[in-house]
Parts: structure tokens; sequence; C-alpha cells
């Protein structure tokens, strides 16, 4: 009898965009992963009843003064909402960061943005093909 040893780099449980993502990255860093679902992938989310992320895909700004002023964020945001009228995606939003936030103690604020809906099983689906030309450096951050 024999036994086949499996050695991977990198574990994830759960089959949902998160770690359909997670998975993606890692893959194309050239790790070694497995990704474990109970069930279908994102068949267990957030969305179960509309089918879309919740409140739509949220981005988080860090302010930095040195960069450009808040007041020339704000203006951009209060621009970007009024494209979607407020009508399918909440209005943006000043933020501060907690003390024990993992950004460096000097950004203590940012800004909160919606950008789109999107149907996540769809999303979850199409992050777990093969990813193809996907991988290539331009698309990665680093480390």
């Amino acid at each position: 009898m024999s036994t086949k040893q499996y050695i991977h780099d990198v574990l994830i449980i759960g089959g949902v965009i998160n770690g359909v993502g997670i998975a993606l990255d890692a893959v194309c860093r050239g790790l070694k992963v497995t990704l474990c679902e109970m069930n279908d992938l994102a068949s267990a989310t957030s969305s179960n009843r509309s089918k879309s992320i919740y409140r739509g895909l949220r981005f988080r700004l860090q302010h930095q003064p040195h960069l450009r002023p808040a007041w020339m964020i704000l203006a951009g945001l209060f621009l970007y909402d009024q494209l979607s009228k407020g009508i399918t995606l909440p209005g943006s939003k000043g933020i501060k960061f907690p003390e024990n936030s993992p950004l460096v103690n000097s950004i203590s604020k940012g800004f909160e943005y919606s950008d789109a809906w999107v149907d996540d099983v769809r999303l979850a689906v199409s992050n777990a093909m093969p990813p193809g030309n996907r991988c290539s450096d331009k698309n990665l951050s680093s480390a």
C-alpha cells in the first residue's frame, strides 16, 4: 500500500469570492493551493437573497495629506456620486481609522465609496477558472 503525501503552500477554507480571489492570487504567485468548500462555490454567501454583493463593491481610500487635500478627494467623490444619483449605490463618506488599525499611525482618516453591483456567484466562479494569462506580473501586487 502506497501513501501519497500532498504538500501545499496554502489551505483556504471557503469558496466565496474572498477565498477564491486569495486562491487565484496565490496560484499566480506560484504557490500550491488547496481550496475547500463544503458545497458549491459561493453557495452560502451573504447575498443569497439578492444575488448581488451587499451594497455593491466598496472601496476605501486612506487619506495622505501630502498627496492631495481632503477637500479635493471629497469634491471628486461628490461628482462620482452624482453619476449614480444615489439610486443604486450608497453615497461616499469620510471614515476615521481606529488607533488599533493595521495602517501606519500617520493615516487616521480616509474615504469610502461604492463602485458597482456584481453577481457574487458569477464573480466567484469566474475567478475559480484556470488563471491562464491573468497571472502576468503586471496583474500582481507585491506581497
